[in-house]
């Protein structure tokens, strides 16, 4: 007897499932969830159609949804694939006697296999197939848009009247001409491509020349560059190694027009010398100034005159040397030449006094700079303060005594720290100009 029961309700059970699903496929049912909608881009296609199309059941009667469905539907052809654009609207539908408003909520298509299409917006849908058909067997959902929400499902077919188009014949025709118009654009495109790369063969050809040109007025320039520079390093030593003159300017010119150079002045004779030569001038008309201290401008100045004062362009160098002094061309010169240098920040110190050792420097660089013959080689050891000799003055100071430019103050005392007068300044230049220049 329970062997019996058992058999029964297995029974039952199956065939109770095998209705319902039955059921389920054909009939309005009520269904619990809503299927998840995936939504995506029309394709881009080669030709478009608008049919008319309509719902149908599958027995061929009409359905009470059909309103929801917009009369006409388009379809894209694309290569050898069809894809159907769909437009469902919500209607006023029957549930239980109660009229209520309905949509389509999902949407799915029979080929080979039953498959989901895409949605899109504003109740535009979409499926591709690889063949056109007139009829497509479609499973709708609806669900009822109020509070407590209504569904159902069903199977229904699409029947799309392709009458007024002939899709295969025009798809053949537009494949023909598609293939002529590709061919012909194929044809231009390799025009394109061929006068593309015969423009850039000659372009290549022209930049190469213009660049093998570019490259022989570079060596030729370059040669060029190289003879003035030869030519212009072999005149610059000429005029160095060449003995300057300094010719008398006037005899007239003595220490006897100062009131303050006695001629029993050990400088006296010194002063006139180079007061003739128009290295050195008076303070004033009627001063030389014998023991004032001699600064860094009247130096330069000095030996810009020895050097015939050559042509110098202004350049606001040092923001303590303004233009049209009488100081500036022999301040740009030498330093333009590294004998006389500014003091790292902008500054020249023109009014700065000079000392015995920063002069023997100044006057041992002139001389490098005229390449004359420079010997430094004696000891300063009978010199008691030669210690105080900066390090950048040894050589010059031991060059300027070698050459009896420089003597000491005393016979044991250098003071290579103290301030030069312009007695001594026109001392130590006679004693240069009869050596070096004259």
């Amino acid at each position: 007897m329970k062997r019996k029961l058992l058999s029964f309700i297995f029974v039952f059970t199956f065939l109770s499932l095998f209705f319902v699903n039955i059921y389920a496929d054909n009939q309005d049912i009520e269904l619990g969830y809503m299927a998840n909608i995936e939504t995506s881009k029309e394709d881009v296609f080669d030709k478009q159609y608008t049919v008319p199309v309509s719902l149908e059941s599958l027995n061929g009667g009409s359905l009470n949804f059909s309103d929801s469905l917009v009369a006409y539907a388009k379809i894209n052809k694309n290569g050898d694939k069809y894809t159907y654009y769909l437009t469902f609207i919500p209607i006023e539908k029957n549930f239980d006697g109660e009229l209520l408003e309905a949509e389509l909520t999902n949407l799915f298509y029979y080929d080979e296999s039953k498959k989901q299409a895409s949605y899109h917006d504003l109740g535009s849908w979409s499926f591709t197939l690889n063949e056109v058909k007139d009829k497509v067997k479609v499973n709708l959902w609806v669900e009822t848009i109020t509070d407590e929400s209504k569904s159902f499902a069903k199977d229904v077919n699409l029947v799309f009247d392709l009458s007024s188009v002939d899709i295969a014949k025009a798809s053949e025709s537009s494949t023909k001409k598609d293939k002529e118009k590709d061919d012909k654009q194929d044809k231009k495109d390799q025009e394109k491509i061929d006068k593309k790369k015969k423009d850039e063969a000659e372009q290549k050809k022209k930049q190469e020349n213009q660049a093998k040109k570019d490259q022989e007025e570079k060596l030729q320039q370059e040669e060029a560059r190289k003879k003035q520079e030869e030519k212009e390093r072999e005149e610059l030593a000429r005029n160095r190694t060449k003995k300057i003159s300094i010719q008398v300017i006037s005899n007239e010119l003595s220490y006897n027009k100062f009131v303050d150079v006695n001629q029993n002045s050990w400088f006296a004779n010194s002063v006139s010398y180079v007061l003739q030569r128009g290295i050195m001038n008076g303070l004033t008309s009627s001063t030389f100034n014998p023991k004032d201290k001699a600064s860094r401008s009247m130096i330069t100045t000095m030996l810009y005159r020895l050097e015939s004062k050559p042509y110098v362009e202004y350049a606001n160098s040092f923001s303590d040397v303004p233009a049209s002094k009488w100081y500036t061309d022999g301040i740009i010169w030498s330093s333009k030449n590294n004998i006389v240098n500014g003091y790292g920040d902008g500054k020249f110190l023109p009014k700065t006094n000079l000392t015995r050792e920063q002069f023997a420097t100044i006057l041992y660089r002139y001389s490098k700079f005229k390449n004359f013959d420079t010997p430094a080689n004696i000891s300063l050891a009978n010199f008691s303060d030669q210690a105080n000799i900066s390090s950048y003055a040894i050589e010059p100071f031991v060059w300027a005594v070698q050459n009896s430019l420089i003597t000491g103050t005393s016979p044991t005392t250098l003071s290579p720290k103290k301030e030069i007068t312009r007695a001594e300044i026109a001392t130590i230049l006679e004693r240069y100009i009869e050596k070096y220049v004259n």
